[in-house]
């Protein structure tokens, strides 16, 4: 009789585990550097790292197209130069600009053009200092219709993709500015010209 009643005995409503989303079996194919970045970001499970990502991005701010904008939009006749562009927080965290400028490194090393560690911290450091002015706690960009890069001035649909233009460009900073330094010292070390030396 015991028997027949543990046999009938049911869950409670609500007890157990609850589903934490859809379970899909996936194969990323990524190189040995790229496994030790994002395992080097800190997160528990790959899983993690991508529920960030997404958690981030729609935090991001949508700027409207001007064919479905309100009355009261600015449209770009009437949009102040960049300079003068409000700056706004945007979705860019400090671990996802350090993964995009070592994956970017990768691709450099191998093209054939490696960037040594020295440029990659110093231009991650300058990147920094760019995007999170006075050591605020989130990015800062200008945005228009469009989120405009504080380095060049060009404009781009999210700042994830002004992030990826820019940080090419970030790993040859050191090395111009060392040239640039080697140059005017060159030009100092051999003198004033006279006159009578100008050719």
């Amino acid at each position: 009789m015991a028997e027949m009643e543990k046999i009938k005995r049911k869950r409670a409503p609500g007890a157990g585990r609850k589903p934490q989303g859809i379970t899909r079996k996936v194969s990323l194919t990524l190189t040995e550097d790229e496994w030790a970045q994002i395992e080097a970001l800190g997160f528990s499970t790959l899983s993690t790292y991508i529920k960030q990502q997404l958690a981030t991005s729609e935090t991001a701010p949508t700027v409207p197209h001007p064919s479905t904008a309100h009355t009261n939009f600015v449209f770009p006749d009437h949009n102040p130069p960049a300079d003068r562009a409000a700056r706004v927080p945007v979705a860019l965290d400090r671990r996802e600009i350090a993964f995009t400028l070592r994956s970017a490194a990768n691709e450099a090393k191998r093209a054939g053009t490696p960037v040594s560690d020295e440029d990659v911290a110093e231009a991650e450091q300058r990147i920094l200092n760019m995007l999170f002015p006075k050591g605020s706690e989130h990015a800062q960009l200008a945005v228009l219709h469009q989120y405009i890069c504080p380095a060049t001035g060009k404009r781009y649909g999210s700042a994830y993709k002004m992030l990826l233009a820019l940080v090419p460009q970030a790993l040859q900073w050191p090395a111009y500015d060392r040239a640039r330094k080697e140059a005017s010292q060159a030009r100092q070390s051999k003198g004033p010209l006279y006159f009578d030396q100008i050719r």
